[in-house]
This record gives C-alpha cells, structure tokens and sequence, in this order.
C-alpha cells in the first residue's frame, strides 16, 4: 500500500511538473512572438532606417562565408542598393586569430558593391545579446536600426533589442535548405 501511495505521488509530481514547464515555455514563446508581431519584414516591404546591423554566422577556414551568412549579407546590400539604409554595421565573433566573422562579412560586402566607407565593423558580438547591447552603447544606435538574419532568429532578436533601449525593426535573409553537396564534411 505504501508503495502504490508513492508511485501516485510521485506520477502526480512529474505531471505537474510537466504542466508548470510547458506553460511556462509557452509563456515565453508568447511573450517574445508579441514582441515582434508587425516589426518583421522582407526586403520588398521594408522601411527606411539608418542603419542595417547584420549578425554573424560561421566563416570557414578559407575566409568564406556559410551560406546562412551570405544570405544575410545579400539582405543587408539589397536594402542598401535600394536606398533603404544609409549604412551597414556587421557584427560578430572574432576571438580567435584565425577567426574573423566581422572582417569576412565586410569583405564580402565591398566585393559585393558596397562601399568600404558605410561598413563598419563590431568585433565582439558574439551572441545576439551582445550585438544588440553593442549597437545600442557603443555605436550609439537607439532608433531606426534594421535587425537582418533568417526569420526563424528575429522574434528573440526583436524581444532582446528594447532591453537596450534599441528600437529596431527586422528583415528576414534568406534561408535552406542548404545543398548538401556545399555542407562541410
């Protein structure tokens, strides 16, 4: 009988626990859904601001970008040739040597038409945080940013941006399938 009174609690436990955790996830994902709700755009749509702050993604070892990033650097020089931003702020991770998403990303973008004089570069944006936070003290950018990466990143990009005070609106790159030929091995 003891035994049979326990396995209950226990089983009563785990599901409640069960049902705290999945409110509590659905919670969250409503609260950063909200956040974002008529702030993401596609390039076609998109308004006017100042500046593009363009997020890393993985460089590979010959200095080339991964195809998530080129799609977002695309995004970021089709908004610039269409007179939609003014400038490109490209952010990401550079904290090895032999590792520079920020150099690649501007490299990129030169040879893409941009010009060298409305890139610039943040070396420390390591996670969205980061860029968001950088963006807002370092380079002084309050209002009138457009956040690019694919769209699947946006909404917690857009629920992180206010926390510094970053009043920015999104346009979502490219993103896959990937053609598996072109993934590393």
């Amino acid at each position: 009988m003891f035994k049979k009174k326990n396995v209950r609690i226990c089983a009563a436990a785990i599901v409640m626990l069960g049902t705290a955790f999945a409110c509590g996830a659905w919670y969250a994902h409503h609260r950063v859904m909200s956040e974002a709700e008529g702030r993401m755009y596609k390039v076609e749509n998109a308004p006017v601001a100042e500046v593009a702050l363009v997020f890393g993604a993985r460089v590979m070892k010959d200095g080339d970008v991964s195809w998530p990033l080129k799609w977002r650097l695309e995004t970021a020089r089709d908004l610039y040739e269409k007179g939609l931003v003014k400038r490109i702020l490209v952010s990401g991770d550079n904290r090895r040597r032999d590792y520079n998403e920020p150099a690649a990303m501007k490299q990129w973008l030169v040879n893409n038409g941009v010009p060298e004089k409305d890139i610039a570069c943040d070396y420390a944006g390591r996670r969205t945080l980061d860029s968001c936070a950088r963006a807002a003290r370092l380079w002084g950018m309050k209002d009138n940013v457009v956040l690019v990466r694919q769209a699947y990143h946006l909404p917690r990009a857009l629920y992180l941006a206010p926390s510094w005070a970053l009043d920015a609106v999104s346009v979502s790159a490219k993103s896959g399938p990937f053609p598996l030929a072109l993934l590393p091995a």
